[in-house]
């Protein structure tokens, strides 16, 4: 049956695949409607089940993992994708500080602050952080897809960043963040990092990257509260708080997309035909 696959028309490939991706946008995680069942074997009998692994690919258990040497390549290159890109995120904001930006007129922050709240917005940003990470640590496509949405913020954030160069807030608190002063600030107090808000942008890729109803929307509830926090303490005009929400689901939906494509391709790279015994 391996001969099968050469043999298979390009175009009924293609058909199945679009079809997947749309069961994919309908959230069907673990199982198809007979409906679609039946759509699916009228489109190419038997193959179905196969094409909707490769897109839906969902372990129960890490030591699946065995067996699926692609997928870890996948997870690995997921992570040192947002290394190289947190790597990335140190030289440009570095860069950034020296050039010079508009300074926005915002009268929510004249109404507001100064106040410095640097304590308990590290304490929540990175508190709900590690909530998430145990919610998305659940299968290895979760990782993937986790990773794949951070490298699309980070891309975005640095786009923006050049495209929009803001000057600070009058009267700015600088933010004291232990893990940004360690890591992407390179142990020197940054305050042009301005568009868009990347702590309020982080809490509300939580919101959709974890399916748990409650838990998402204790996180959305939280992205509102480090905004706020943020604004008050003048380290981010409003601007910057309410873009940052726009882009965490453009990235949100960005890192799905290419979760998906990721799956489809790592099988076809190692493919010879379905096994249907």
């Amino acid at each position: 049956m391996d001969s099968v696959w050469t043999d298979i028309p390009i175009l009924k490939k293609v058909l199945l695949i679009l079809f997947s991706c749309h069961l994919r946008k309908r959230r069907l995680n673990s199982h198809i409607s007979s409906k679609y069942k039946f759509i699916l074997h009228a489109i190419y009998a038997r193959w179905e089940d196969y094409y909707f692994e490769a897109l839906m690919i969902d372990f129960k258990s890490y030591k699946e993992l065995g067996h699926k040497k692609s997928i870890i390549a996948l997870m690995v290159l997921s992570f040192l994708s947002v290394i190289s890109a947190l790597y990335l995120s140190k030289i440009y904001l570095a860069f950034n500080e020296t050039r010079i930006g508009w300074r926005l007129y915002d009268p929510v922050i004249e109404f507001v602050g100064p106040i410095d709240l640097s304590t308990p917005i590290f304490i929540v940003t990175y508190g709900c952080i590690l909530i998430g990470l145990f919610f998305c640590m659940v299968s290895p496509r979760k990782i993937i897809q986790m990773n794949l949405t951070i490298l699309c913020l980070l891309s975005f954030r640095i786009t923006c960043m050049y495209l929009v160069p803001l000057e600070p807030p009058v009267e700015i608190i600088p933010l004291q963040d232990a893990f940004l002063m360690n890591t992407t600030y390179g142990n020197q107090l940054l305050v042009k990092d301005l568009f868009f808000s990347g702590h309020t942008a982080s809490v509300v890729i939580l919101y959709y990257l974890v399916e748990q109803k409650y838990i998402s929307t204790f996180f959305l509830l939280m992205s509102i509260v480090v905004g706020s926090m943020l604004i008050m303490q003048h380290v981010h005009y409003t601007i910057d708080v309410i873009v940052a929400y726009a882009f965490a689901y453009i990235s949100y939906l960005s890192g799905l997309w290419l979760t998906d494509r990721a799956l489809i391709y790592s099988r076809f790279l190692r493919l010879k035909g379905p096994k249907l015994v």
